[in-house]
């Protein structure tokens, strides 16, 4: 995963590899892989507050069940960690989407 100088999405980083990480690297479960741009294109033509709204409240199925637990699975997350977690999975995305357009 890349790293950013960027000290906040530094600190995303850390709680991205050890609360998002489980999920989205691979797409697990159904959550979008940091690596499916076609998947977050739209998500992140929302804009960033709607972003944060998943992590923060959950995200549930059709079913009821939730697909995504509120706090990302984390109740020791701060707002600031998940808001900071988002903006690094969003830099990540696109950096690696800039890296696979890339003439070879």
């Amino acid at each position: 995963m890349p790293r950013f100088e960027d000290p906040m999405l530094a600190e995303g980083r850390a709680v991205w590899m050890g609360t998002c990480r489980a999920c989205h690297l691979l797409g697990v479960a159904g959550a979008p892989a940091v690596t499916d741009y076609d998947n977050w294109e739209p998500r992140i033509a929302k804009g960033m507050p709607a972003l944060y709204k998943g992590p923060m409240h959950g995200i549930k199925g059709e079913d009821g069940k939730y697909k995504m637990p509120p706090r990302a699975g984390n109740d020791r997350l701060s707002d600031t960690q998940i808001k900071r977690a988002a903006d690094y999975m969003v830099a990540a995305v696109e950096y690696l989407h800039q890296r696979t357009q890339a003439p070879q």
